[in-house]
C-alpha cells in the first residue's frame, strides 16, 4: 500500500495481528487545553493537571467556592426550622 507507507512513523511496524505498533522510544506528547484559560498544556509530568498552573487551579477552586459553577438538579425548597416547634410555650411542661 503506497498510502500506508507514506504515513509510516519511524520505528513503527505491525504486530502479528496486523495492528500498528510504535517503538517505545517514541513518546507521544499529549497536550490538553486548560479548563480555565484554554492554553494548551502537557498532560504528562504536569503537577497541576488538568490545569496549566497553580493560578488556574486556584481560580477554578474559587469559582466552585463562590458558587459560580453549579451542578443542575431539582429545586430544593427551604425546610421549616425544626427548632421552632420546641419553642411553643402553649403546652404545660
Amino acid at each position: 500500500m503506497v498510502v500506508a507507507e507514506a504515513f509510516r512513523l519511524p520505528g513503527a511496524g505491525c504486530d502479528a495481528d496486523g495492528d500498528l505498533k510504535v517503538a517505545a522510544t517514541e513518546t507521544m506528547r499529549k497536550e490538553v487545553p486548560c479548563p480555565t484559560c484554554r492554553r494548551l498544556t502537557p498532560w504528562d509530568g504536569n503537577s497541576f493537571r488538568p490545569f496549566c498552573s497553580e493560578r488556574c487551579r486556584l481560580r477554578d477552586l474559587g469559582n466552585w467556592a463562590s458558587e459560580r459553577y453549579r451542578v443542575p438538579g431539582p429545586v430544593v425548597e427551604d425546610a421549616p426550622d425544626e427548632g421552632a416547634a420546641d419553642d411553643d410555650d402553649t403546652e404545660p411542661h
